[in-house]
């Protein structure tokens, strides 16, 4: 606390005000804000909370704090030395830091509104390009198509009116990673066995690996290959998002399901313009699919 007074004074001699407190400390906290955001980038809400937070405490009281000791340090060094070159630079330093955070600020807060309209986009679209279908037993549900944008909510709500359901039938190339990680939590939570006899790949894969038991068709295939930012929707966020980290949130998932390592060393090494369908014998060896069926 004492250090926070003698700064706040003007105190501590102009280069160790200038270079340690205002020079470094601004660097630390502009470049710790993406990692801050990265863990929250698939949840809207806490990521535009843990932003705003961050813009008020190092925006709207470190910042301020920083430029008043900075100003009379300069003061002080010029009562002491009579540079006026030297109060005049760090006054037009200020100056611009002064815009730039301004400009941050209110650059920060578009992005968040944009954020959040985008992550929050729900199936309402007569464009969307899935369907989740109850089928005829009334406990199974068939999800063809591309794993998109409030997808999840959708099946979700079907398992909430159907508590008969116990199985999915996942029919998908693939889509949103969120997407594919959101129906994993669905499946895993109602304890689901999952189906394909079309084919299910890349984010599909994390949905189909989550099941209770786990079943391809003779005709199916698994593709896995390593993800990419390509949705016109999320693309101009890609700061946000970190290629490495999503493949090691799924890894985690498969890990709980005992895949054994030898897969899962594999799963993403495929260049994400290729895939790669392991055949059934390896994945049953794995434990990815517990055995082979004919279509229903």
């Amino acid at each position: 606390m004492d250090f926070i007074g003698k700064y706040w004074r003007g105190a501590y001699p102009l280069s160790v005000s200038f270079w340690l407190v205002f020079v470094s400390l601004s660097a630390t906290y502009h470049y710790m804000e993406p990692l801050l955001q990265r863990p929250f980038a698939d949840r809207p809400a806490e990521y535009v909370g843990v932003t705003i937070i961050y813009l008020a405490v190092c925006r709207l009281i470190i910042f301020p704090w920083q430029l008043v000791g900075l100003l009379r340090a300069s003061d002080r060094h010029y009562l002491t030395y009579r540079r006026p070159v030297v109060r005049y630079s760090v006054q037009a330093m200020i100056l611009l830091s002064l815009a730039f955070t301004a400009a941050h600020i209110i650059g920060a807060l578009q992005s968040l509104v944009i954020y959040k309209e985008k992550m929050e986009f729900k199936a309402t679209r007569d464009d969307k390009n899935y369907s989740a279908l109850v089928l005829d037993d009334g406990r199974s549900i068939h999800l063809q198509g591309t794993l998109d944008f409030g997808i999840t909510e959708t099946v979700a709500k079907i398992l909430q009116d159907h508590s008969e359901i116990n199985a999915i039938i996942l029919d998908s190339d693939g889509g949103q990673i969120y997407e594919g990680r959101g129906l994993a939590m669905l499946i895993d939570r109602y304890g689901l066995d999952t189906y394909t006899f079309a084919g299910c790949s890349s984010a599909c894969t994390t949905a189909f690996i989550s099941g209770d038991k786990r079943y391809i068709g003779t005709n199916a295939r698994l593709g896995f290959h390593r993800y990419r930012l390509d949705s016109d929707k999320i693309l101009q966020f890609y700061k946000f998002y970190d290629m490495d980290i999503e493949h090691t949130k799924d890894l985690n998932l498969y890990k709980k399901k005992n895949i054994k390592r030898e897969f899962l060393d594999n799963v993403f090494k495929t260049p994400y313009d290729q895939m790669w369908f392991p055949n059934a014998k390896t994945l049953i060896d794995a434990g990815v699919v517990t055995g082979v069926v004919n279509e229903r």
